[in-house]
């Protein structure tokens, strides 16, 4: 096999693969979904570490917590897809 062969092969490998993961996704066999919400904590870590390099940043992420703080005790129900 040349090099275009095996690219053709590997490419429809992966496709076939992502139509079947699809397919059971649609019949409920797996979660294919990722869960939204991810790039919010990554974004926090960053400024974590930002905070070390720029104390200013120190600021906000205080503001965050304050208000991160002052939702989970406002007596509404959960946001929808969040665990309590």
């Amino acid at each position: 096999m040349d090099a275009f062969q095996l690219l053709v092969a590997g490419v429809l490998l992966i496709e076939g693969a992502r139509r079947v993961i699809h397919w059971l996704h649609r019949r409920g066999w797996i979660r294919w979904k990722m869960r939204r919400g991810t790039s919010a904590s990554l974004g926090n870590a960053v400024m974590g570490v930002q905070s070390i390099f720029q104390p200013p940043v120190r600021d906000v992420i205080e503001v965050r917590m304050e208000e991160h703080e002052e939702e989970d005790h406002s007596g509404d129900p959960p946001a929808p897809g969040r665990r309590e």
